[in-house]
């Protein structure tokens, strides 16, 4: 026969056991809390620092790097190893460069942190203020580079008549994109878009007469029934998804639109190579 005493003993061990239970979960979820704080405060710390770098260096001048440890450490709190340990991060994996306490940053560089501020998740309008339309035209090149396309940018060609100029060309076996990069705020109107629809579709017509010329001025050799596909790509979403079956596409979902293009490319208005 099992004693008062026994079960008092049994009660509170159980009654310990669960204390200790519910201590050792509470300590792993102020553990897991810390650490997810931890990496969200780094995360937020590489953003922006990112911002800062690409607005600093907006007018092509060198960046004191103390003026931007303090600023950012009074800002937002972040500590100064921190932010010295990031900046040595971006400069050796090429974002940017460091001679003499300064950050320099070629245009290159410039674009290349502005795509890796839209993979880290930052709003394209975060940045697009500070980029000017060569580079968003570099980002738009090097969105195709990854997608497999051998790029040319600002292709200038001349017909009988006048002369043509084309900000991207993405080329990958029978596909040429021809791509007209539009820098419009949110100030843009509906007649200026449908006039640059239809304006890419006159260049892209006459892009596709210049066969063989054309093979010889892009180095490239054509494929049997190349098609050229005229593209608009705006900095902010348009009402106009397309005109005249020519899409017309917002930087930050370009690359879905090149994850899906083979699959939708009946639906869109392209011309073949004239040979």
């Amino acid at each position: 026969m099992i004693s008062y005493f026994s079960l008092a003993r049994a009660e509170e061990a159980y009654t310990n056991w669960l204390v200790y239970l519910v201590l050792f979960i509470v300590d792993r979820f102020y553990l897991l809390v810390k650490t997810c704080r931890f990496f969200i405060i780094l995360k937020s710390l590489k953003i922006r620092l990112i911002l800062s770098i690409i607005q600093s260096t907006s007018l092509d001048k060198p960046i004191n790097i103390q003026q931007l440890v303090d600023e950012l450490g009074t800002q937002y709190a972040y500590s100064v190893c921190a932010l010295n340990k990031k900046l040595k991060e971006f400069e050796s994996e090429g974002y940017i460069e460091i001679e003499e306490e300064s950050i320099i940053t070629s245009k290159r560089q410039k674009t290349s942190l502005a795509l890796l501020a839209l993979k880290e998740g930052v709003d394209i309008e975060n940045i697009s203020n500070t980029l000017g339309w060569k580079e968003f035209e570099e980002i738009v090149s090097e969105i195709l580079a990854f997608n497999g396309f051998y790029t040319k940018r600002n292709f200038v060609f001349r017909t009988d008549k006048r002369k043509f100029e084309i900000d991207v060309l993405g080329l990958k076996e029978d596909l040429i994109l021809a791509i007209d990069c539009k820098h419009w705020k949110k100030t843009w109107q509906r007649a200026a878009i449908i006039n640059s629809v239809k304006a890419q579709i006159d260049r892209t017509i006459a892009l596709t007469k210049l066969w063989p010329k054309l093979e010889d001025k892009l180095n490239v050799l054509f494929l049997e029934g190349t098609h050229v596909l005229p593209i608009i790509v705006t900095l902010f979403e348009t009402p106009l998804k397309n005109f005249k079956n020519v899409p017309i596409i917002p930087i930050y979902y370009f690359q879905n639109f090149l994850n899906v293009l083979y699959t939708r490319l009946e639906e869109l208005k392209t011309f073949k190579v004239e040979n």
